[in-house]
This record gives C-alpha cells, sequence and structure tokens, in this order.
C-alpha cells in the first residue's frame, strides 16, 4: 500500500499538482511509515513472556 501511495506520489508531481518540496515531505512521511510499520511487525513477532500472559488470563480472562 506505501509503494503504491508513493507510485501516486510521483504521478502526481509528474503533472505539476504539488511541488517538490511537498512531495519530498510527503515521500518521507511515508518512509517513516514504512519504519513504523516495520517496527510493529518485530514486536509483534516477539516472542511473549509467560508471566505476562498469566497475567491477561487472570485479569482479563474473566470477562470473557
Amino acid at each position: 500500500m506505501i509503494a503504491l501511495q508513493s507510485k501516486h506520489m510521483k504521478e502526481l508531481r509528474a503533472k505539476g499538482k504539488i511541488e517538490h518540496y511537498e512531495y519530498v515531505e510527503m515521500e518521507r512521511r511515508l518512509a517513516d511509515l514504512y519504519d513504523h510499520q516495520g517496527k510493529c511487525e518485530r514486536i509483534k513477532n516477539f516472542p511473549y513472556p509467560r508471566q505476562f500472559a498469566s497475567i491477561n488470563l487472570f485479569l482479563f480472562g474473566c470477562w470473557f
């Protein structure tokens, strides 16, 4: 999705719909978004310590 957004921004830049400075800033924000996505995936795939899983079970397990 980020690659598609980047492609659309390049098209807008080529058509003159956005200025160079705006284009550079938006590309920078897309790069930041890509970095944050990678960080979230690393957190998601990190092994969850057993003691934290037990706490969630005790605190929130009774509500479901």
